[in-house]
Order: structure tokens, then C-alpha cells, then sequence
């Protein structure tokens, strides 16, 4: 028998040289089988594998190089929709947490702007998510309520979850009261005794009053700056983030009243 020419012989032991499409479907199905979990990117350089591998498996360029472009386009397409399903599912998931409020403070306290209104804290927890039309609380004997001295409002407001109940009188400034925290929530500075000036009140503190809602007839007539006395009952502690970046947390009260005290300060 014949043996073919020497050239003929040569070509047939080097096979069908990789290409640049070739390489092009082998480069691209490597990627998308590293990547192809991650949402969306993991589908696009799925499919693309695919494609280029069977355009390569057509054109036999050689045809082992498409066969493992389009599997591994394959895995990376089928990684790809789980991830891009599960992401969206996530994004869709109604369980989402609630922003946490920012409030913007000064070196004397909270000033007057805030990027969103404060919650209303409803008793015995500040802190606790209003989920339907809350009554307004009824009001204890206000003459049970006294004044306490310095000390005693320190101690208070240093644990406040310790002292949730009880009832007394303070005095303060209003630092907060706005269309931010809504018509039945303030920040208050406070202290056991009036000041003459509104930064002797020290004490930062949030009070809510009414149904910490929309009716609160004891907030009605005050604005902020105001020197109120007050008669509140211990709720706990609350805590908010600043618009500064830093995270405080004060006391907060129930108001049952509110007597207006004359300004002092000019």
C-alpha cells in the first residue's frame, strides 16, 4: 500500500490547530465556570460560553474545545439562575428590618433637623413598633408624683430599664419638636430643678405623650425651646444613631402633663 505524501502525514498527526475562536470559547467558559455564582454575571458568561461552544464544536475548531466551553457554560448558567433567583428573593423578602432614625446633636444636645422622624415609643417599651392605632394610655394620680433631687435623676437615667414605673416631676428644655419627631414625641433636656439657662439642663432625654401618635393633647401647646415642668412616668431606655455617626442612648418618659414655665434665659 501507498503511504501518503510526506506533507499529508504531518497534518494528520498535528490535528485541527485551537483557533482563535478556539481559545475565545475555551477562555470564556474557564470564566464563567470560576464565576458563575455570582447573580446575573454567572448567567451572562454562562450563556456566552454555551454559544461560543457550539459555534466552536460547529467549525470543529477542534471540537473538544467546544464540547468543554459549553459545559462549562452549562454549570456556570445553571450556578448563575440559583444565585440571581435567591437574590431576588431576598431583595423581595417583606422580613426587612426598619431604618434606624438619625438625629442630629450639637455640643449642648439635639438640635432641630433630623434626616426622619423619630418611632413612637409605646409603654412599658420605648422601643416597641406601633403595628395598629395605639389608645392613649390612661393616667396615673398625678398627686403621687414629687420631685427627686440631682442624684436620684442621675441614677435614673444612668439605668433607666431599672426604673421603669416610676413616677416623678422633672424640668427641662425642649431641644426637639418638630414635624421630624412627630406631634407626640420630643427630645427634652432635663433636670431635677428649673434652670435659668436652657444648657444647665444636662440631661438629654426622648418623651412621647398621648397615644405617641397623632393626638397628645399635653404637646399641643409647647414648642420647641420651651421650659416645660413635667410630670412623666420611667418607659426604659432608648437609643437612636446621629447624624453625626455616633450612637446615644437616654432615658425615656411618658408625659402626663405639662406646665409651661416662664423663660428666664436671654
Amino acid at each position: 500500500m501507498d503511504s501518503p505524501p510526506l506533507g499529508e502525514r504531518s497534518t494528520a498527526r498535528r490535528g485541527t490547530p485551537i483557533g482563535v475562536l478556539g481559545w475565545v470559547a475555551l477562555g470564556v467558559g474557564c470564566i464563567a465556570f470560576l464565576l458563575g455564582l455570582v447573580p446575573f454575571l454567572g448567567v451572562a458568561l454562562g450563556v456566552a460560553a454555551v454559544v461560543l461552544g457550539i459555534v466552536a464544536l460547529v467549525r470543529k475548531r477542534p471540537a473538544w474545545v467546544g464540547i468543554v466551553a459549553i459545559v462549562a457554560g452549562s454549570l456556570a448558567l445553571l450556578a448563575g439562575l440559583i444565585s440571581s433567583i435567591g437574590l431576588i428573593a431576598f431583595l423581595n423578602s417583606p422580613t426587612s428590618a426598619r431604618p434606624v432614625p438619625v438625629v442630629s446633636t450639637t455640643a449642648e444636645g439635639p438640635a432641630a433637623d433630623t434626616a426622619e422622624a423619630l418611632p413612637s415609643p409605646v409603654s412599658p417599651s420605648p422601643q416597641a413598633a406601633v403595628t395598629a392605632t395605639p389608645e392613649p394610655p390612661t393616667a396615673p394620680d398625678l398627686s403621687s408624683f414629687g420631685t427627686v433631687d440631682e442624684r436620684t435623676l442621675a441614677l435614673i437615667a444612668k439605668e433607666p430599664d431599672n426604673n421603669v414605673g416610676q413616677n416623678l416631676i422633672v424640668f427641662g428644655s425642649i431641644s426637639q419638636l418638630d414635624s421630624a419627631t412627630g406631634p407626640c414625641n420630643a427630645l427634652i433636656s432635663i433636670a431635677n430643678d428649673q434652670k435659668e439657662n436652657s444648657y444647665d439642663y444636662e440631661q438629654n432625654s426622648f418623651a412621647t405623650s398621648g397615644d405617641a401618635a397623632s393626638t397628645c393633647p399635653v404637646f399641643d401647646p409647647l414648642v420647641q425651646g420651651d421650659h416645660v415642668k413635667l410630670w412623666v412616668t420611667v418607659l426604659g431606655s432608648f437609643s437612636y444613631d446621629t447624624q453625626i455617626g455616633g450612637n446615644t442612648t437616654v432615658p425615656a418618659f411618658q408625659v402626663w402633663q405639662a406646665e409651661l414655665l416662664p423663660a428666664q434665659e436671654y
